[in-house]
């Protein structure tokens, strides 16, 4: 088994320990076809619905879809931001931690609400009991694009913080360094498995 399959397996697994009894029932096709999509490197959410009216159950399971591959974006910011950390604390350079802590709570932000234009829905199921399910991809360069742009646009909110007590480190404590960005591929890297 691939080392990525084996790491989507494992968030599948995690969520359903988490998430409502019906999502625990996910049919055998849904998760085939999630899973194919993850070993095609992208980026993959699932959302359900149970309303009986079919275009409204497929609106509502497309918003719970992309709501799924939010969910999935903020672990990779997550990640992101420990690695970011980690770079500070080795450059020692003290008040960008709290720089970094108040971009990185507005990074999330942003994410949670981004639509993710690109996606697209691959995979529609009406079980028979009524339950729609729908499977959204988006691309890992439209993913990437996503949080990087978030994280441009939350730059503005950081800086306004009375979080950061020394405007002097926002300059030396910007996301925009060249290194930065090769930090978030490397947290797609690890959470995805790629």
């Amino acid at each position: 088994m691939k080392r990525k399959t084996v790491v989507f397996v494992v968030a599948v697994a995690a969520l359903l320990l988490v998430a409502p009894a019906t999502l625990s029932a996910m049919p055998r096709n849904v998760l085939a076809n999630m899973i194919a999509a993850q070993d095609s490197g992208l980026v993959v959410g699932a959302g359900l619905s149970d309303a009986r009216h079919i275009p409204t159950a497929r609106s509502i399971a497309t918003m719970e879809a992309r709501a799924d591959i939010a969910r999935e974006l903020q672990v990779v910011v997550s990640t992101w931001q420990e690695l970011e950390t980690a770079a500070v604390q080795v450059i020692g350079q003290t008040g960008r931690c709290e720089w970094t802590e108040v971009l990185f709570g507005a990074i999330t932000e942003t994410v949670a609400r981004a639509t993710f234009p690109g996606s697209r829905v691959i995979y529609e199921y009406r079980e028979a009991n009524g339950l729609y399910w729908v499977v959204m991809t988006i691309s890992r360069d439209v993913a990437e694009s996503a949080v990087s742009s978030a994280a441009v646009n939350a730059e503005t909110a950081a800086a306004a913080s009375p979080d950061v007590q020394q405007p002097s480190h926002i300059e030396r404590g910007r996301m925009a360094a060249d290194d930065a960005l090769e930090r978030m591929r490397a947290a797609f890297d690890l959470h995805f498995g790629w």
